[in-house]
């Protein structure tokens, strides 16, 4: 895992040979509806402002991590921690579902 501070993000984002996906609370795609498969790289704002919009429109996807009830946001840490786990989950039950039946 590569993790970039303080870099040129645009340009980091327009090298990468995978989806590069931002994290906005205006997404309107769910990030536990898309794929994650294949190299991914997240963009993660802070806490206050998010990701700029130029940030957003670099990335190939941008997403909001539903939660239940009234939450506005979560805090970077919490957010990482949601997609890192989802893209290990997928790519956990990816690997698995092309194994059943082999031998």
């Amino acid at each position: 895992m590569h993790i970039y501070e303080n870099s040129d993000l645009k340009q980091i984002a327009q090298q990468f040979p995978g989806t590069v996906i931002a994290t906005s609370i205006q997404a309107t795609k769910n990030l536990f509806e898309i794929s994650l498969a294949g190299p991914t790289a997240f963009l993660f704002g802070n806490e206050g402002a998010g990701l700029s919009a130029e940030m957003i429109q670099a990335a190939h996807v941008n997403i909001a991590i539903t939660m239940p009830g009234k939450t506005e946001s979560l805090n970077v840490a919490a957010a990482a921690a949601i997609c890192f786990f989802e893209k290990v989950r997928q790519d956990k039950y990816s690997s698995l579902s092309s194994t059943i039946g082999t031998k």
